[in-house]
């Protein structure tokens, strides 16, 4: 999948971004969504994780208080991934003071809107320059 500045980044992949010092590894992404995590410390197979919308170019967490999806789960982080592209794929798209601005749908599966950064991923290293080493 061809990213931003011509990178290309796919499952497996570790990203890492400003606002962060430990990588997340990508566990489910298509042309528009990546679902990252990294592992939470203090208990074991529970992970820290994030939202990657490349087209915004924003990143968070979901939109559920109390979500369904297990993210340390590769299966759940795929069906996640379908979730998100179903919302995005009904959303609408509104000229607001001379920006185009995505409008939600307000039912669906989406980045939270209080939880939401600005994208800014300052390195990726590729799987399979891990797997070669």
């Amino acid at each position: 999948m061809e990213r931003k500045r011509g990178v290309q980044i796919k499952e497996g992949d570790r990203i890492w971004f400003a606002e962060e010092k430990k990588p997340y590894v990508v566990k489910a992404c298509n042309d528009r969504f990546l679902i990252c995590t990294k592992p939470y410390n203090f208990k074991p197979k529970t992970v820290i994780y994030t939202i990657v919308d490349l087209v915004e170019e924003i990143r968070g967490t979901d939109n559920y208080s109390i979500g369904w999806c297990d993210y340390y789960d590769t299966k759940d982080c795929q069906r996640m991934l379908k979730e998100l592209q179903k919302t995005a794929d009904s959303a609408t798209t509104e000229i607001i003071n001379g920006q185009k601005v995505f409008v939600q749908p307000l039912m669906g599966t989406y980045i939270s809107r209080r939880n939401r950064i600005e994208l800014n991923i300052v390195k990726v290293r590729s799987y399979a320059d891990k797997a070669g080493k």
